[in-house]
């Protein structure tokens, strides 16, 4: 059982990513790290399927002498084992570790909210303020991406899983991941399977995220002036 690193004002914040990314996560987190509080304590949980040692060190050593951080790495490939086989299948840039984002409610079950972040984001500000945003009943907080061409498979409601706040008290209950296996299994073509499966489950329940947390490099000039202002 993984339970919060601190007893108070605790921010939880999951990575979930394998070797071949450890050095775009080690900035990413990094930047997170030089847009602390105080006032805050964060606690980092990292899964992971194939780092070495040396890549764990280096993790590890980015907390410095912080005392209001932690740094948590769990390997967690045996999971993948406990289903079908072909459930999870890597291909073109998508790695086996983007399918833990489906299992944190379960590993991390004793957290009510959590941030997670894709590893190749760069963090312009102290995320206590992302953190902060009030979920009610959705299930995540997430960016609703701009419409893209006809030819990409995506309704317009279509969210972004590479920021989310998640709602772990509601995705209990909800079973993500008992939810999401049978249709990783029936759809085995997904471009992006963590990220179509959860839109499949959840287009239209989610809390709308402000697109400066998600900023990404597809939002061109054109598609960002019609999610800011879609009049």
């Amino acid at each position: 059982m993984i339970y919060p690193a601190f007893q108070n004002s605790n921010i939880p914040i999951v990575y979930t990513f394998d070797s071949a990314f450890v050095n775009y996560a080690s900035v990413s987190i990094k930047s997170l790290l030089c847009h602390t509080s105080t006032s805050n304590n964060y606690d980092f949980i990292i899964f992971e399927n194939d780092l070495s040692e040396l890549d764990k060190i280096k993790l590890l050593s980015l907390k410095e002498s912080k005392n209001n951080v932690s740094i948590r790495i769990y390997n967690t490939v045996h999971e993948l084992h406990k289903h079908p086989s072909g459930t999870f299948r890597s291909h073109a840039h998508l790695s086996i570790a983007t399918y833990f984002r489906l299992f944190i409610p379960n590993f991390l079950s004793n957290y009510s909210k959590l941030i997670y972040i894709d590893s190749d984001t760069i963090l312009l500000a102290d995320v206590a303020k992302l953190y902060s945003l009030d979920l009610g009943n959705a299930p995540f907080c997430a960016y609703v991406e701009p419409p893209y061409p006809a030819n990409y498979r995506m309704n317009k409601d279509h969210f972004n899983d590479g920021v989310l706040v998640m709602n772990i008290d509601l995705l209990k209950k909800d079973k993500l991941l008992e939810r999401a296996v049978p249709l990783l299994l029936k759809y085995k073509d997904l471009p992006l399977p963590g990220q179509d499966v959860i839109n499949m489950l959840y287009t239209g329940q989610i809390h709308p995220l402000p697109v400066e947390w998600n900023f990404c490099w597809h939002l061109t000039e054109r598609n960002l002036r019609k999610t800011l202002d879609p009049d």
